[in-house]
Formats: C-alpha cells, sequence, structure tokens
C-alpha cells in the first residue's frame, strides 16, 4: 500500500492520540503517526506479523502494544480509542466490520480506512458513503487507482 504520509498526516492531528491499527500486517499506516501518538494498539491476527511489528516497532515499546484480533472482533473495550486505521482490510462483511471498528472508536474521533477496492462503487463503498465517510482516490504503484476513507464517528 502507498499512502502519502502527508495526507494522512493532514486528516487529523495524532499528537497525544490512542490509534488503533487494524490489520496492522506490516505496520505501514503506524509509520508516520507512531512518533506523536500517545498509545498505539497494532492489532494483527497472524502471528508472525506480530513479531514482526513488535521488532520494527521496538524504539516505541513503551505505548506500543500488539494483540491478536479480526476487524469483527477487535479485543478493545467499547469508546477506547481516538483514531483508527485500517488498511486493506475492511470490505469482506462491510456492516458487521464496520460496526466493530466504530464500536471501539470514541465519538467525535476518527476512523480512516484504506480498504484496498479499487476505484469503483462496490458494496462496501456504498455503505460507506452512506454512513457519512469522505473519500479520495491514491495511486499505488503496482495495482493502479485505491480508495482511502475518513469519518467522524
Amino acid at each position: 500500500m502507498k499512502w502519502d504520509d502527508d495526507e494522512l498526516l493532514h486528516l487529523t492531528n495524532y499528537k497525544g492520540k490512542i490509534i488503533a491499527d487494524i490489520g496492522s500486517g506490516t505496520g505501514r499506516l503506524l509509520e508516520p503517526v507512531a512518533p506523536d501518538a500517545d498509545i498505539i494498539y497494532a492489532i494483527e491476527p497472524i502471528k508472525s506479523l506480530r513479531e514482526f511489528l513488535k521488532s520494527k516497532f521496538k524504539a516505541f515499546k513503551h505505548k506500543f502494544f500488539v494483540m491478536d484480533g479480526l476487524i469483527t472482533d477487535i479485543p478493545l473495550p467499547d469508546n477506547s480509542c481516538d483514531i483508527l486505521l485500517s488498511g486493506h482490510v475492511y470490505g469482506d462483511a462491510p456492516e458487521e466490520e464496520l460496526a466493530e471498528m466504530e464500536r471501539v472508536t470514541k465519538p467525535g474521533c476518527m476512523v480512516i480506512l484504506c480498504p484496498g477496492n479499487s476505484d469503483v462503487d462496490n458494496e462496501a463503498h456504498n455503505i460507506l458513503v452512506t454512513r457519512g465517510y469522505k473519500w479520495s482516490v491514491f495511486h499505488e504503484p503496482v495495482d493502479g487507482p485505491k480508495r482511502k476513507y475518513w469519518r467522524t464517528v
């Protein structure tokens, strides 16, 4: 995934925030925001990637917590994060996944998604737009145009 770090950083203020990254993978979305975050929860179902994340972000070990979990079963309490990030995860069960992500995000805080869908109006896109998510297109070098979404919940 090729996020434009500046665009990600300009969507909201990460300073002193509690951030959850769902389906963290290699931690790409966390790279530009980790220095400013107060607490980071990296939720990742694959054990080898959880170990990779611990190593990659060891400089932030005092505030970086790696957890086993799924987008449909996030191991955090209700209203526990200020910013929820997710890249290339959302879309298999859009309604259920969105409800779970919004459950753990505090009211008045932000959900930022890059589901990896192409620049087409599919079911996941229609659900997000209906729920008030803003969106734009970015170009992924290998896969071409992709959409990203964000909303204050």
